[in-house]
């Protein structure tokens, strides 16, 4: 089982957020999720744009994918201070080592996922978008 945080943020991140549970969901591997907050809407509601709960969670996980946030005026970005706080400072899955037994179960996954979607391209007659280019390299998702 992998702990994943999954931070949304405010605006698009939502979007994208859901989308990337979607996914990851079709991937059929062992997952739970823990939700924290962030972003502007995060400090009208709570006073601060990354509240504590918000870095432990992502501490405790096994990866950690955050959305988007607002800028808040006047105050710090959460996505800064989680990456202080993780000690990441580029995108990259954290706590998930390229070439672990977690990292290769994702990329197989992906790649079996990513070669369905090729099929399905491959049936629709006169479309004109490549789906099978859509999902990308793993090392690239988060």
């Amino acid at each position: 089982m992998y702990n994943i945080a999954i931070i949304s943020g405010d605006g698009i991140g939502k979007e994208v957020m859901d989308a990337c549970e979607y996914l990851l969901d079709k991937l059929d591997l062992e997952l739970s999720f823990k939700y924290g907050e962030a972003g502007f809407d995060c400090f009208n509601k709570n006073g601060t744009t990354l509240p504590e709960e918000t870095i432990k969670i992502a501490k405790n996980s096994d990866a950690t994918l955050f959305g988007a946030s607002t800028s808040t005026p006047g105050q710090p970005s959460p996505i800064i201070n989680l990456r202080k706080e993780l000690k990441e400072y580029k995108d990259q899955m954290t706590n998930l080592e390229e070439g672990s037994d977690a990292f290769l179960e994702i990329a197989n996954k992906a790649g079996e996922v990513k070669h369905q979607i090729e099929e399905i391209n491959e049936s629709i007659k006169g479309a004109s978008a490549d789906f099978g280019d859509m999902v990308g390299n793993v090392t690239n998702v988060a």
